[in-house]
C-alpha cells in the first residue's frame, strides 16, 4: 500500500502504522497521527524538501542510514520522529519545546550516530 500521502492527513486515512484515529498539526505542514496501536510524524511536500536542506547533519543522515531515503513522509514516533520535531523545535507546541534541543541533540546522536548541535 501507497501511504506517500501529499496531503495533510485525515482520520481513517492509511498510515503505515494502520488507519488513522487522530491527528495533531504541530507546525505548518508538520503533523503527528495516531493509530490504534502506534504512530508517527508525517510531513507535508514542502516540509520534506525543506528538511534536508535546512540542516546539514539531515543531509548526512541521509545518505548514510539509507532507510530514510525510502519513506521521507512518516517518521516513527519511538525514535525517527525526533529529527523532523528537533529541525524544527521552536515552531512545536509549548509541551515540545520543553524538552531543551540539547537533550533531543543527544537522543538523536546515541540513536543515529550522527553529531547534531543544538
Amino acid at each position: 500500500m501507497n501511504f506517500e500521502l501529499n496531503t495533510t492527513p485525515r482520520r481513517n486515512d492509511p498510515s503505515p502504522w494502520g488507519t488513522i484515529d487522530q491527528v495533531e498539526r504541530l507546525a505548518d505542514g508538520v503533523y503527528r497521527v495516531h493509530t490504534a496501536g502506534h504512530g508517527g510524524v508525517w510531513l507535508s511536500p514542502e516540509r520534506r524538501d525543506l528538511l534536508a536542506s535546512e540542516s546539514p547533519w539531515v543531509a548526512n543522515l541521509f545518505r548514510n542510514v539509507p532507510a530514510y531515503c525510502d519513506k521521507p513522509t512518516w517518521w516513527e514516533e519511538d525514535c525517527e520522529a525526533l529529527i523532523p520535531i528537533f529541525v524544527w523545535l521552536d515552531e512545536m507546541p509549548a509541551q515540545y519545546r520543553s524538552t531543551p534541543a540539547s537533550k533531543v541533540a543527544s537522543m538523536i546522536t546515541s540513536i543515529y550516530g550522527i553529531e547534531v548541535a543544538a
